[in-house]
């Protein structure tokens, strides 16, 4: 996972607003899946383990790789002008190398990033994968739910429909791209989704899997146990 873009490594994901300091989402992203491997291997119960798989297809019964991709992109909303620009100086940054920027999102309250994330890989999910929009928006829901709250219908129909306003350009899609066929890369998911898309995961174990995101994400955003740091790395040692 180390052969980022410039622009998507321009992209911020944490900002400490009393020192200052940054970290990369991709980092932060790497963080988090990191800890889903290990969250699944030594923490979650067998009976959630098994909730989470029984749903999926044989051949692709795999909740680890599910869970730990859903990790590694459940901030992917994070990539967007309308959660890049509340830190003006990041933003410059990530305008510099090809992101280009609005002067301002004034209504970006609309589009928190679990939002824009969600309505991303929904469309994602559709277009490369032919997930049906039913499959698509109830997958993806784990990535609005990340911080606790299933996101409104009617907001992602908002989202979708205003495209470039919330979500950005030509390059911002791109780098969604390239941040989520990295992560089904580098987790395994690519060689799952396609299959994971002809099937109905049942709503509890998307419920479940929604609160393991948030545990790893939880996790991973303790700075105490993930310090920020530049260049990034992508070491699993790390977790």
């Amino acid at each position: 996972m180390s052969r980022w873009t410039e622009a998507v490594l321009s992209a911020w994901g944490k900002f400490d607003r009393k020192t200052g300091d940054a970290q990369t989402l991709v980092q932060h992203l790497t963080d988090t899946a990191h800890i889903a491997g290990l969250l699944w291997d030594h923490w979650l119960p067998q009976a959630v383990k098994a909730l989470i798989e029984r749903s999926l297809p044989p051949g692709a019964r795999d909740g680890r790789t599910l869970f730990c991709w859903l990790a590694g992109v459940h901030d992917l909303g994070k990539l967007t002008p309308a959660f890049a620009y509340q830190v003006w100086s990041l933003a410059e940054n990530m305008n510099r190398a090809g992101l280009t920027m609005p002067t301002s999102v004034s209504d970006a309250g609309r589009a928190p990033h679990g939002l824009t994330g969600q309505a991303a890989l929904q469309q994602w999910l559709r277009e490369q994968y032919a997930f049906t929009p039913v499959r698509a928006l109830k997958l993806s829901d784990v990535v609005g739910a990340h911080h606790g709250r299933p996101v409104q219908m009617t907001g992602i129909q908002d989202v979708l429909a205003r495209g470039d306003h919330y979500l950005g350009g030509q390059t911002w899609h791109e780098a969604r791209l390239e941040v989520l066929e990295t992560m089904a890369a580098a987790t395994g998911a690519d060689q799952h989704l396609a299959a994971w898309a002809e099937v109905d995961i049942e709503t509890t174990a998307l419920v479940a899997l929604s609160g393991a995101v948030i545990v790893a994400d939880w996790l991973a955003s303790n700075v105490d146990l993930f310090p920020y740091i530049s260049p990034p790395t992508f070491d699993p040692a790390r977790a």
